[in-house]
Formats: structure tokens, C-alpha cells, sequence
């Protein structure tokens, strides 16, 4: 049984088990849908962080899994097409994060300006919209947009006190890597993202 079956059944006996009918027809669709995401997420995160573990980098990907999906939270980007090609990329920055970090040395002024060209990005293309989930009030866009220069300034200034390097990479990558997925018309990726420049 795949995941979107499962997802399917669980919403079928939840709208069954409602007497006011609060969760049917179309509704259906929506529930079966979050739930597909939610199981799908707690999936990949126990398979990324178990082979983490087993491979003595359990705490380092799990920073690098928080910053990356605080930051995607509010900022959005881009989507692999398929479940499996999410995975991939996950593990891929969860383990280029984890062994960079022990090499790569952050000296304060290149610190700052990463922070800052991840602070010019989020301002320049956040949040980035996908076609499954278009972001069409104005409103949101730009609490959303709010919401991830906050995050963002919050992981920078957490960087920029920490003494260890390999902390601010754990950091730094993740959050390099998001703002480059927001970047208009996926350059990076040859596939179309959709964003809002400015307020």
C-alpha cells in the first residue's frame, strides 16, 4: 500500500466518523492530501536522520534539518516532481551540511555577507509558490516574507554567536541552499517558480 492510498483511507473513515458532515467531498481530497504530506514527512525524516545516526551524524543533520525546514516554512521553493527525488535532495543537503561543515572555515566578515545575500534573496524572492500550493493573498505573501527574514535573522545572529565553525556551516548551507531554490523562474533547476519581488 502507497502512501497516497493510505492517506485516502484515513480521510474516507475520518469523513464516515463525522455526524455533521464537516469533512466531505471535496473536503476529502484536502485531508487525504495533508495527510499524504504528513506521513510522507515523518518518513523522510526518520529515513535521514536514522542513516544519519548510524553514520555518527545524528545532532548535525538534525540542526541542518531544522534550519532548512523552518526557513522552507515561510520562504517556500522549489519541489522535486516526485517523492523520491525529494529524498535524494534532502539527504544530499543533510550530508554536504554535516561533512562541510567540519571543513569549511567562517571568518566574521564572510559570515556576515552570507547572511546578508540570504537576507537580499529572501527580500527579493519570498515566498516562492508552487502549483500545488499557489499563494494568492497578498496579505500572506508578505507575512510569509516577513516570517522568513525573521527566521533567517534569527539562525544569522545564532551563527554569528556561536564559537563553533562547524555549527555556522550546519547553519549557513541550509539556508543558502533555500534562498537559492526561491530564485525566480528556477534558474538552478530549469523548472518555473513562482515569487514575489519587494513588500
Amino acid at each position: 500500500m502507497n502512501i497516497k492510498t493510505l492517506s485516502r483511507q484515513l480521510a474516507g473513515q475520518v469523513a464516515v466518523s463525522q455526524r455533521d458532515k464537516a469533512v466531505r467531498g471535496d473536503s476529502v481530497k484536502v485531508v487525504a492530501y495533508g495527510l499524504e504530506l504528513i506521513i510522507d514527512t515523518l518518513i523522510k525524516f526518520i529515513l535521514i536522520l536514522g542513516c544519519a545516526s548510524a553514520v555518527g551524524l545524528g545532532q548535525e543533520v538534525l540542526l541542518a534539518l531544522a534550519v532548512f525546514w523552518s526557513m522552507r516554512s515561510q520562504a517556500g521553493g522549489y519541489h522535486m516532481r516526485t517523492s523520491a527525488g525529494c529524498t535524494f535532495m534532502m539527504i544530499a543537503l543533510c550530508g554536504i551540511s554535516a561533512v562541510v561543515s567540519k571543513f569549511l572555515r567562517w571568518n566574521s566578515v564572510f559570515l556576515i555577507l552570507s547572511v546578508f545575500f540570504v537576507l537580499v534573496l529572501l527580500y527579493w524572492s519570498a515566498p516562492c509558490d508552487t502549483k500545488n500550493n499557489p499563494i494568492s493573498k497578498i496579505s500572506i505573501r508578505k507575512k510569509m516574507k516577513r516570517n522568513a527574514l525573521i527566521v533567517m535573522s534569527f539562525w544569522g545572529i545564532i551563527a554569528l554567536i556561536s564559537s563553533a565553525d562547524s555549527v555556522k556551516g550546519l547553519i549557513m548551507i541550509p539556508c543558502i541552499w533555500e534562498s537559492l531554490t526561491i530564485l525566480p523562474y528556477g534558474k538552478l533547476f530549469g523548472r518555473k517558480a513562482n515569487s514575489v519581488s519587494g513588500g
